[in-house]
């Protein structure tokens, strides 16, 4: 049964309401002003709030604002209900981002309809992440078996093997080893990472207000201490504008990374990756090409919410985690990303970044 929490303080509309959700098969719980409100949502969690806006002790807005602050209940679904003429309230309301609203006098079907709407979009939200976390769960173990195989291997042939083995096959082996060892902390990095920026609020610690230089010595710094680059026969090709964006130097390089990890793992050995930067009005426009084994559009919206490539699994390392990182850290700072590509020519993915002006 799906619940619905009412905030009102006109005791006559708040008992109409809770009659008629009740009658459409709702849990209804009622409050008369937004601290009553809180306090109910200290032990349970509405599938829907509908909030009136002016009110006693604690109003709709700061109630709502109080509500997107907490990671518990930001994101339940927010409907106000509001005067008709009270456009001003209103404005701020929909400013911070609430989902919907209703002007009083309304009727019973707007009201039916505007709820069921919002949790029909909240149940396709929540369907889309457990796709996620059931992907991520079943394809974990397989990001970490594949490089501990190759550790374990080798490092038991030289264990029980070493009276017999040339010097120069050890030192093959001890640098495959360090390679996979790296590629594991690569890949446990990017689930930590993942987790953190699906956990934490976004306007705290990973994103707070820090900015970095991007210029040609960056990207080639990132490119020359990326594993995937020893083995590669193709080069990286940069024309890169200096400037100033709004991401810290970290999260910055993780973009950069993941760009240039993804564009190497799926393209030939003997072709380039051409990284090139720009400005474009208030953004730094950051684009990375590779040509390669391309998407088609149906595994570009796999890409959110995180779904494996059955393809790439077949072809290639990697599980495209890294793109919905970058995805996850682009909508932290207001960025964007684009992502064009032909099947069995080209992939060409473009973020821009907020300048720091």
């Amino acid at each position: 049964m799906k619940s619905i929490l009412i905030v009102e303080d006109d005791i006559e509309i708040l008992e109409n309401l809770e009659i008629l959700l009740d009658a459409e098969g709702f849990n209804v719980y009622t409050a008369t002003n937004g601290l009553a409100a809180l306090d109910i949502l200290e032990t349970d969690l509405p599938d829907l709030i509908l909030s009136d806006i002016m009110m006693p002790f604690l109003d709709g807005i700061e109630f709502f604002r109080k509500v997107k602050e907490n990671i518990r209940t930001k994101t339940i679904p927010f409907i106000f209900l509001t005067a008709k003429n009270d456009y001003v309230s209103l404005r701020r309301g929909m400013n911070l981002g609430a989902d919907d609203y209703i002007s009083k006098p309304f009727s019973t079907d707007d009201l039916l309809r505007a709820i069921n709407i919002r949790l029909e979009i909240r149940k396709t939200i929540n369907k889309q992440i457990e796709e996620m976390k059931d992907s991520i769960s079943k394809f974990f173990p397989h990001e970490l078996r594949t490089p501990l195989v190759a550790i374990m291997g080798y490092s038991q042939i030289i264990l029980s093997e070493n009276d017999t083995i040339e010097k120069k096959e050890i030192m093959e082996m001890v640098d495959r080893i360090d390679y996979s060892a790296k590629r594991l902390y690569n890949r446990i990095e990017k689930f930590i990472l993942h987790s953190e920026l699906d956990s934490l609020n976004r306007n705290n610690i990973l994103f707070e207000d820090d900015i970095c230089l991007i210029n040609n010595e960056l990207i080639k710094e990132v490119a020359g201490s990326h594993h995937l680059l020893r083995e590669r026969n193709g080069s990286i090709q940069t024309d890169i504008e200096p400037a100033v964006v709004k991401l810290s130097s970290r999260l910055l390089k993780i973009v950069i990374t993941e760009l240039i990890e993804n564009a190497v793992k799926f393209s030939k050995q003997d072709s380039p990756v051409i990284v090139l930067g720009k400005r474009d009005n208030n953004f730094y426009s950051l684009n990375f090409k590779d040509y390669g084994i391309g998407m088609d559009y149906y595994q570009i919206q796999r890409i959110i919410p995180f779904k494996k490539s059955t393809e790439h699994l077949n072809q290639q390392e990697g599980n495209g985690l890294g793109l919905v990182i970058i995805k996850k850290i682009l909508e932290g700072i207001k960025g964007e990303i684009n992502i064009e590509s032909s099947k069995n020519s080209y992939t060409n993915i473009t973020v821009k970044l907020p300048l720091d002006l």
